[in-house]
């Protein structure tokens, strides 16, 4: 569980996921091996590697006016904010990317039981299952569009909050940001 936060060697022995793989050998015929891990930085993520690897499976949701299926994505949340900047709750939405129909948060415990995990990509290995999923997804009465939108217009202007958000509410993980060094520098 959460092996981004591990670290890069577990004292002599070496990678720490490596590790926890070679407990299993014992068992290779029937054993399961499951990784979790919220995604923290994009460049050193050991989880997006991992994801990576497998068919990366993402949650479809099919919308409820036209039915097309879909990945619920960030992009696709709106929302309106009063002459002083705040929020309005109430115009918190998700907006279907074939249609434009528009579902409130409380439709989720429409279309969340409907949808149904697909692979996008050929895993590495034969039956390398890997799976994403974002607060986007949270069911009704859990963490709200309209929580997560708080959130993010509260934390958009500071790095560090953002990165939380990015982190734990989107599922993704960070992107570090710096200069390259000049090539001539190098040489």
């Amino acid at each position: 569980d959460e092996v981004d936060a591990y670290p890069d060697m577990a004292g002599k022995e070496g990678d720490p996921v490596s590790l926890a793989e070679r407990r299993t050998d014992a068992f290779e015929q029937s054993r399961k091996i499951l990784y979790t891990s919220t995604p923290l930085i994009e460049q050193t993520s050991k989880i997006k590697e991992l994801y990576l690897k497998g068919d990366q499976r993402k949650y479809y949701v099919p919308c409820k006016q036209c039915g097309h299926m879909q990945v619920l994505s960030w992009g696709q949340v709106k929302w309106d904010v009063d002459d002083d900047g705040r929020l309005i709750w109430s115009s918190v939405r998700y907006v279907c990317e074939k249609c434009d129909a528009e579902w409130s948060n409380n439709d989720k415990s429409l279309f969340l039981p409907r949808g149904e995990w697909r692979p996008t990509a050929t895993p590495v290995e034969p039956g390398y299952r890997s799976y994403h999923l974002s607060s986007l997804y949270s069911p009704v009465g859990f963490r709200s569009w309209e929580s997560g939108v708080q959130e993010f217009l509260e934390k958009k202007e500071s790095p560090g909050e953002l990165r939380t958000f990015i982190n734990t509410f989107l599922g993704e993980p960070w992107v570090e940001q710096g200069e390259k060094p000049r090539i001539e520098t190098l040489l």
